[in-house]
């Protein structure tokens, strides 16, 4: 009995020290679109995008391969120095949504390290641009003051600079996250929980009689 208690105190330690376990990450904004990562060790593992399955191609025995054209291989992702910022109109359009979907878990989040590279577009309106870039140079901008509300930032560092021929305001964003295997769980659980909703949502079959209503009172109006 004693063994037993033993043991089964070893497997709760073990338990709790794996679940204590403090683990790092990277989230990344570029032009190449969303990057997650998660590092195992001295490596980072891809989380998301994923990347394609590719089919296997079936095996016919006494039959030579068919001369198909091969596609050509996807271009490797640029290195961390070579990427460049994605559109940041898009960014603050899609931003508050994530961190809504994330939900409170992700407040737990400590965010080790946060760079912002912004890419101001001068072309349209100089004079805006030499505003613009004063304010994020003093505050790190509109992306900054989402993520300090949802996040605890231990540094922040903001590059900025003024491109007078662009026409679009760019930025790239990396996160260096730090979270146990606990939070990390729980933060999954509650993605899983929120897109099963909204599934649910866009699965739900149309009321007919509303749907009429609502086009009835559309002809009224315009009438």
């Amino acid at each position: 009995m004693k063994i037993l208690l033993v043991v089964l105190l070893i497997v709760a330690a073990l338990a709790a020290v794996v679940f204590l376990l403090r683990l790092g990450g990277r989230v990344e904004y570029s032009a190449q679109g969303l990057l997650v990562q998660v590092k195992i060790g001295p490596a980072f593992l891809t989380v998301y995008p994923r990347k394609p399955k590719e089919k296997k191609e079936k095996k016919k025995s006494g039959k030579k391969k068919s001369d198909q054209p091969q596609k050509p291989p996807e271009p490797p992702r640029p290195s961390l120095l070579q990427r460049v910022g994605g559109s940041l109109d898009e960014l603050m359009d899609e931003l508050p949504a994530l961190l809504d979907l994330l939900g409170e878990s992700v407040e737990k989040l400590r965010v080790d390290e946060l760079l912002l590279d912004y890419t101001i577009a001068g072309r349209n309106n100089p004079a805006r641009a030499g505003i613009l870039y004063g304010s994020i140079c003093a505050s790190g901008g509109a992306v900054a003051g989402v993520l300090q509300q949802k996040l605890t930032i231990k540094e922040q560092s903001v590059r900025c600079r003024v491109d007078f021929t662009a026409r679009e305001t760019k930025v790239y964003v990396r996160l260096t996250l730090s979270y146990t295997v606990a939070q990390l769980i729980v933060l999954g659980l509650h993605v899983l929980k929120e897109l099963q909703k909204i599934q649910s949502i866009l699965n739900k079959p149309v009321d007919k009689s509303q749907q009429e209503e609502n086009s009835n009172g559309k002809k009224a109006s315009t009438e």
